[in-house]
């Protein structure tokens, strides 16, 4: 992808990445209250670790989190792209991260 094509890491100018935070926010609700508490707990311990913080950094950069999806006349490489988008945003919502708290994790990548 070329610098054009990077998208705004601030959600607030970046609607697209917002509406993903939100929508993984409520994504799993369906989990019981304290499982998802749990869940969201080990995810949040992972990324505060040094290691954890390299491969959140790692994923970042091969997700392409920061860039379009979208690849023009392919469909399926579209779809492709943003799924690896979305399995990156979803660790990043699992762990309940402040928008600002998972701009600083993308900017370190």
């Amino acid at each position: 992808m070329n610098e054009t094509s990077q998208l705004s890491p601030n959600p607030s100018r970046n609607p697209s990445l917002s509406s993903a935070l939100a929508w993984l926010r409520n994504a799993w609700g369906h989990r019981p209250p304290n499982e998802q508490e749990q869940l969201a707990k080990a995810y949040r311990r992972l990324l505060e670790s040094r290691d954890g913080q390299r491969i959140v950094a790692d994923l970042a950069r091969y997700t392409n989190v920061l860039n379009s999806s979208y690849a023009p006349g392919d469909a399926h490489q579209t779809l492709f792209n943003e799924g690896q988008r979305d399995v990156y945003l979803h660790i990043m919502g699992m762990a309940r991260l402040s928008d600002d708290e998972l701009l600083s994790l993308i900017q370190q990548a």
